[in-house]
């Protein structure tokens, strides 16, 4: 087996091909990256047809581990593993990924976000500006690492290490960039000397006297108070088979299509009631059974196409919109404000 290239950039596809095998119409290839539980687990399948000899993987990206391809030939009644070609990033697994900037509750400060495979050492940035008389002041920060296991799971099959449940999500690091001057424009680089640094980004600092709100996770807030090392169990949190095990997910968020109803209480649409909006556009292929209007009117927007939500948060009401993937427009929103009664 042949695999083109022989590793991969972000985004790339891989074409992977071979030679001298009497194909059975039977005959699949597997994609997968990192632990497997069998045969059957992996991140994709393509049937293998007689008169080609190759096969394409569309779109792949960095999951932290080497993507194997595996074909399986049928013989004799079964399946039997014919070969296995490994494709490893071009890029070190290691390195610094996914970065993402955040506002702190200090004005003179800035969050950077990133993920990687590695926690061997401590997380940085270097962040510079050039002032106005044309020297650069550098400075070099460091944060913290964290991350979560399959034994941080509710129950099983998220529990399970695999292509299919829990795949390993790497090292978050968090480092805070301070003494940021108000309304500048910075370059930063995140990562560490051992590992590898990112590109060269930028971004403009808080402009003066602007009244900004951020949230922000804080344990002491989680209303499941845990007392064990393993995070957020409710015991209120426990949706049953549709979760998968997934700790504190309501079944509703496994719908994948894009859905709004109107304010709701005791089933009923009311001017203050709740605001339920599922966008379900990942993790798994689209809905295709539409939607029944038996539920009742309280459905006021919902389409089966892909997309993401954009929200726009203040004190005084929050903005929601849900943006479509084929052609970049708003399909739907909605303004959200306090209810004027208890």
């Amino acid at each position: 087996m042949f695999a083109s290239p022989e590793s991969l950039d972000l985004g790339q596809d891989l074409v992977v091909s071979w030679m001298n095998v009497h194909s059975h119409p039977a005959d699949y290839l597997t994609l997968s990256c990192g632990p497997t539980v069998d045969k059957d687990d992996y991140i994709e399948r393509i049937n293998v047809t007689t008169s080609s000899s190759s096969v394409r993987f569309e779109d792949l990206h960095m999951l932290r581990c080497v993507y194997v391809v595996s074909y399986y030939h049928f013989l004799n009644a079964s399946f039997v593993l014919l070969g296995q070609v490994n494709v490893p990033m071009r890029m070190s697994i290691d390195s610094p990924q996914h970065g993402h900037l955040a506002l702190n509750d200090h004005i003179d400060q800035m969050v950077i976000m990133y993920n990687s495979a590695s926690n061997r050492t401590i997380p940085s940035v270097k962040y510079s500006r050039r002032d106005p008389s044309g020297s650069t002041s550098v400075f070099v920060r460091s944060g913290t690492s964290s991350t979560y296991s399959a034994s941080d799971m509710c129950h099983m099959p998220a529990t399970i290490v695999g292509q299919q449940w829990f795949r390993h999500p790497g090292y978050m690091h968090t480092v805070v960039m301070d003494s940021l001057d108000l309304n500048a424009t910075y370059s930063y680089q995140f990562g560490n000397d051992i590992d590898g640094w990112s590109a060269t980004y930028s971004f403009q600092s808080r402009p003066p006297a602007h009244e900004y709100d951020y949230i922000g996770g804080d344990p002491g807030r989680d209303p499941s108070h845990p007392d064990t090392p393993n995070g957020f169990h409710p015991i209120w949190g426990n949706y049953g088979v549709d979760s998968l095990g997934e700790c504190g997910v309501p079944t509703v968020g496994h719908q994948h299509s894009y859905e709004r109803s109107c304010p709701v209480f005791n089933g009923m649409c009311v001017d203050e009631g709740t605001v339920h909006i599922v966008a379900g556009s990942a993790g798994a292929e689209l809905e295709t059974s539409g939607f029944s209007p038996s539920l009742g009117k309280w459905s006021v927007a919902h389409v089966n196409a892909w997309g993401y939500l954009r929200a726009e948060v203040s004190k005084d009401k929050l903005h929601v919109a849900f943006v479509r993937n084929d052609n970049g427009n708003v399909y739907d929103e909605v303004t959200l404000v306090p209810w004027t009664t208890t």
